[in-house]
């Protein structure tokens, strides 16, 4: 069948895809057969196909919500389902024009391209919202990036277990072991695509302002209230997802170097500064003893070329707070009410905000529980790996290897844990430091409004 799929294709693809696309979104086994038919596609027939899903989506026949108005339709959730699997599979789906159509859709208050990017990044890079979030996968958050990825997905073994019994053993003769396929190749593409295109950006802060504006966005009478409420969890799962996303595959100076200021944030692009905080806090962890933006500072008072709320901040000696959050400072001082200046209380604000789970404390029993848990599949796939436990060589040989692998992130997740030790330290020692100057001459009652004040500016 995907072969003669492949063979229409060239002579009439149009016409199949006007065909197919119906078929799809209402029978879910057809999607593995048209995609695996993909491969015989040509430059031509690719063009057709982007175009054909592109009208899909953009079909204003059809609605994106469900009667009951708490709900995406089938149709929407298959064809974004498509594209995801068509885009993991191939290198040849140009992502540019869907990644288009969903910035373009939400600059004009449409949440139903949300689908399709959630479906894209869960197909290609493997990293699906959270939804419901246990106790234990919270304190996972709080540790390096190993353990929060063992927080939202535990590891486990590759292969199952040998069979005992023997008719089980003589069935299973000559399978070999096939190993879970992971998503880097695809990952990779995705951030390649969002790069070329100049839309990683753009995106974030589109999903961002779709995250705050979305609750505001329809009135009671044209949408169902608990569609408002089920709109306002899928914007802020699916812009954690892009968020983790970026987190994941980007290293930590690309990302610092892509991310606008925290200035541009807050006063351009008018987001809360709970979320400004989170996407600008990897930024800062990055920039550890970065003397730079402080070094200038210092020169522009030496000229005299000061407002007066940096002419305040380079007034403070050196050795009270951490370089990288200088920079941060003067943004903030920048937009900060005229009171919070006044009462010095810029710099408890950045370190409030700024501080992440990480630095306040370091989730050790999580650390352990992980560790012994990774511990107990390395044994067994120890065990599974002995001659005449394996039921050949080759599975063997995949026991061994994955069992290498699995020692391998329990080596790097020791190591994490003693660095998160060390970052929750360093961290308790500077807030130790910071915090007599956090409110200087003032009496109990005046930090208390103080810290108020900090939290809702």
């Amino acid at each position: 069948h995907a072969r003669a799929i492949g063979k229409f294709s060239y002579s009439a693809p149009t016409a199949l895809w006007a065909v197919i696309l119906p078929q799809i979104t209402s029978y879910q086994n057809m999607k593995t057969t048209v995609v695996e038919s993909a491969r015989y596609l040509s430059e031509f027939g690719w063009d057709v196909t982007i175009f054909m899903l592109l009208d899909a989506l953009t079909n204003e026949v059809k609605t994106a919500v469900k009667q009951d108005g708490t709900s995406a339709s089938t149709w929407l959730i298959g064809v974004a389902a498509f594209i995801g699997q068509l885009a993991k599979r191939y290198s040849s789906m140009n992502l540019h024009p869907f990644l288009q159509l969903i910035l373009n859709q939400l600059g004009r208050d449409n949440l139903s391209g949300l689908i399709t990017l959630k479906h894209v990044i869960s197909a290609m890079a493997g990293i699906h919202p959270l939804t419901n979030v246990s106790p234990d996968q919270v304190k996972c958050f709080s540790g390096g990036p190993n353990l929060y990825t063992e927080g939202v997905e535990a590891t486990r073994a590759d292969y199952p277990e040998p069979p005992r019994a023997s008719l089980e053993r003589v069935a299973m003769v000559g399978q070999k072991p096939q190993r879970k396929q992971n998503n880097n190749k695809s990952r990779s593409r995705l951030l390649s695509s969002l790069e070329v295109s100049g839309l990683m950006i753009p995106l974030l802060i589109a999903l961002c302002q779709a995250r705050r504006s979305c609750i505001f966005r329809a009135s009671a009478a044209s949408e169902h209230n608990k569609q408002l409420v089920t709109s306002m969890d899928e914007c802020h799962a699916i812009c954690n997802q892009y968020i983790r996303f970026l987190h994941n595959t980007m290293s930590k100076e690309k990302y610092a170097q892509f991310l606008p200021t925290l200035k541009q944030l807050q006063t351009d692009y008018g987001l809360d500064i709970a979320m400004t905080y989170q996407l600008t806090r990897p930024k800062l962890h990055w920039q550890l003893y970065t003397r730079e933006e402080y070094l200038r500072l210092r020169l522009r008072k030496y000229r005299k070329d000061l407002t007066t709320a940096e002419n305040q901040l380079a007034t403070w000696e050196d050795g009270d707070w951490q370089a990288p959050l200088w920079p941060i400072m003067v943004d903030t001082a920048h937009f900060a009410t005229d009171e919070v200046r006044a009462s010095h209380l810029v710099p408890f604000h950045v370190t409030f905000w700024q501080l992440g789970l990480g630095e306040i404390a370091c989730p050790e029993d999580m650390y352990g529980q992980v560790i012994k848990r990774l511990k107990d599949v390395a044994r067994d796939l120890e065990e599974w790996a002995k001659p005449g436990v394996a039921l050949d060589p080759d599975w063997s040989s995949a026991y061994r290897a994955n069992r290498a692998a699995i020692l391998s992130k329990i080596q790097a997740l020791t190591a994490e844990k003693d660095e998160q030790i060390r970052i929750a330290t360093e961290a308790d020692s500077r807030i130790e430091k910071e915090a007599g100057k956090w409110f200087p001459g003032t009496s109990d009652a005046s930090s208390r409004h103080f810290f108020s004040l900090a939290l809702s500016r």
